[in-house]
């Protein structure tokens, strides 16, 4: 592999075959298409996965989206992963303590939810 890469690079070719390098319109054009393509694909999940689907209630096991306020984070997220535990065949009661005790202390990830 090593030896092909070299012949390329020193001959320009692959195989008989020029290598170019791209012009800025094929450049932009590309970065274009990759967009485009991106967002297919995020359009392709969240078509699959609605607001009220797993990957919206999954949000709230990410700290980054918890509440500042103390209070207001005691219950954040309950809601939801009460419906993943009931959706996974997982202990609810469980579950929601184990997901309590990781908003206390975020270092803390409890048997049920570890892999």
């Amino acid at each position: 592999m090593r030896k092909f890469l070299a012949d390329c690079e020193q001959t320009q070719t692959i195989k008989g075959t020029t290598i170019a390098e791209p012009s800025d319109k094929q450049v932009a054009d590309f970065a274009i298409l990759c967009k485009r393509f991106y967002q297919s694909l995020s359009d392709n999940i969240n078509g699959r996965f609605s607001e009220a689907s797993l990957l919206s209630q999954a949000k709230v096991l990410c700290p980054s989206v918890w509440p500042e306020e103390e209070v207001e984070r005691m219950l954040f997220g309950d809601q939801e992963v009460y419906k993943m535990a009931t959706l996974f065949g997982l202990d609810v009661a469980t579950a929601l303590a184990e997901f309590r005790e990781h908003k206390v202390n975020v270092k803390r990830v409890g048997k049920t939810w570890a892999p």
